[in-house]
């Protein structure tokens, strides 16, 4: 993948986590032709924009053609583009997003230090 590919949007994701491989294989079909499903663990992956494997795998990283997007914005960003409009809009108001932030860093924190996941 060339790091001047900026015509789609890239979700970088952790194809090992069961949770996240799941997720993606569910919303593949919604998100074809909207974004790009790369999987960190595929052979030929390399850093991206500066940005390596082990800092992807420790939040989710999305690259929206400008920048990257990353934790619970990520997901946000690509439930959006999923068609989940409303669960998007719900989770944007304010409680609800700082709860919902916060949930995010603590299963991160919680993948990353419970071993389930390798960050590797």
């Amino acid at each position: 993948m060339s790091e001047d590919d900026n015509a789609m949007p890239i979700l970088f994701y952790d194809g090992r986590c069961s949770l996240c491989a799941r997720e993606m294989k569910l919303l593949e079909p919604r998100l074809t032709g909207k974004i790009v499903l790369k999987n960190l663990h595929d052979a030929n992956f390399e850093a991206f924009k500066g940005v390596g494997k082990i800092s992807m795998m420790k939040q989710l990283h999305l690259w929206d053609g400008q920048q990257f997007i990353t934790g619970f914005d990520a997901s946000l960003y690509y439930w959006q583009l999923a068609g989940f409009h409303r669960t998007t809009r719900l989770l944007r108001l304010p409680p609800l997003y700082v709860i919902s932030r916060l949930g995010y860093r603590l299963w991160a924190h919680w993948r990353e230090k419970s071993g389930k996941c390798s960050l590797e």
